[in-house]
């Protein structure tokens, strides 16, 4: 969890209120664009398991896409469902099966690096309306503003190294991905990987993702 709980869980239920919607998540974005330290609704963690898993690679909004652009919101509904674009059409069926009827992501940024990002969420059946994402817009540079910086890499115990493992573990990657991201051998990430473990009290990668999830 990050060393301000408080602040993240702030800016989540004031951009909840402020677009009116069901459910929100908060990440954080390392510089290698992988998702981490996950603040979540409780309703999210099933489709958060899956996006972990499987949906990451398909996102139409993941940073990695939009690093290179200065989008600061995306809308499923708007740049999506309606133009039908085929790169995310896999990504919004995913969305329906769990129930997610539309969702707004705000990316934020430092010295023009996505640092963070936050996920808004509306039940089936429901879509954010037009006005939601003017206030969205309207709001973002506050919120921006006011979040607090990544949480120092000591946390859970772990090694500035393990957190970057922990990192792309929360992403999806493999082990072969790790040491491919990293720099090195499959048999050091496997002891990192162990080590982690221990550290989190945890007996899998599911464990991992969900005991960074609550912090």
């Amino acid at each position: 969890m990050s060393s301000t709980p408080h602040a993240v869980a702030a800016a989540m239920h004031f951009a909840k209120t402020l677009l009116h919607a069901g459910s929100c998540a908060f990440y954080r974005v390392d510089a290698d664009c992988n998702l981490h330290d996950f603040h979540m609704d409780e309703d999210l963690r099933g489709f958060h398991r899956d996006y972990v898993g499987r949906l990451h690679e398909v996102d139409p909004f993941h940073a990695r896409r939009l690093r290179h652009t200065d989008r600061t919101v995306s809308c499923l509904s708007a740049d999506v469902v309606r133009p039908r674009a085929p790169e995310g059409a896999a990504y919004a069926a995913a969305c329906a099966a769990h129930g997610i009827g539309d969702m707004v992501e705000l990316f934020f940024r430092r010295e023009g690096r996505i640092t963070a990002g936050l996920c808004l969420t509306w039940p089936a059946g429901r879509a954010a309306r037009p006005g939601d994402l003017a206030a969205a817009r309207a709001a973002h540079a506050y919120i921006e503003f006011n979040l607090p910086p990544a949480a120092a890499a000591d946390d859970h115990g772990l090694t500035a190294r393990e957190q970057e493992v922990v990192g792309l573990i929360c992403a999806g990657r493999t082990n072969r991905d790790i040491a491919d991201a990293l720099a090195i051998s499959l048999a050091t990430v496997k002891t990192h990987v162990i080590h982690i473990f221990e550290k989190l009290g945890v007996e899998n990668r599911a464990s991992v993702v969900a005991r960074m999830a609550r912090g």
